[in-house]
């Protein structure tokens, strides 16, 4: 956590407690008094998430300015970028300063999965392996700028995935046939 502001109750030991499955469905009724390690453990998990929106989020960046390359980084042509995990959302690439769309995902064995075949470029690799390397769908010009953003994860993504099991966990013990899944809204 950053130590801009403190976190509450962050060495609270026993005095912090998530409230039961059962209590978070029915949340609070009148004459309902909350005990101290549930009220704790709410403002807790809101400063680490108010901690997480403040985090930056730092990012790996290629650039290639126009008129430097050699030549035409031809259609179907492999271009090295930092590295990421393929199919996961973290690359964003850029020429002439608009977003491309990734047009899928293109294989070990040569196989394309294509998402969209309109677009820019595919990501080389098996999806959640890590890959330095996207193909050209479409030829680039020499004239044009090439940048490459991969968001490099925090504290707040790598969360994600433990606090959706989590949520998950308590949606089967009240016994809800919802799933939820990490990164979209509930």
């Amino acid at each position: 956590m950053s130590t801009k502001y403190p976190a509450w109750a962050a060495d609270g030991g026993n005095n912090v407690q998530m409230p039961t499955p059962e209590k978070i469905a029915s949340g609070w009724v009148q004459r309902d008094y909350p005990p101290n390690e549930y009220f704790n453990w709410w403002q807790n998990r809101a400063d680490s998430r108010l901690d997480n929106l403040e985090s930056p989020r730092l990012m790996n960046t290629a650039y290639s300015a126009a008129n430097v390359r050699e030549g035409v980084l031809a259609d179907g042509s492999q271009y090295d970028v930092p590295e990421y995990v393929v199919g996961s959302g973290q690359l964003k690439v850029f020429l002439d300063g608009i977003l491309c769309m990734c047009a899928g995902v293109y294989n070990s064995t040569g196989t394309t999965v294509s998402d969209t075949p309109e677009g820019t470029y595919f990501e080389v690799g098996q999806n959640g392996n890590t890959s330095t390397t996207i193909k050209w769908n479409n030829s680039t010009g020499i004239a044009t700028d090439i940048e490459i953003f991969v968001a490099v994860p925090n504290r707040a993504t790598e969360n994600t995935y433990i606090e959706a099991a989590a949520e998950q966990a308590v949606a089967e013990a009240l016994g809800a046939a919802t799933t939820v899944t990490p990164g979209e809204p509930e």
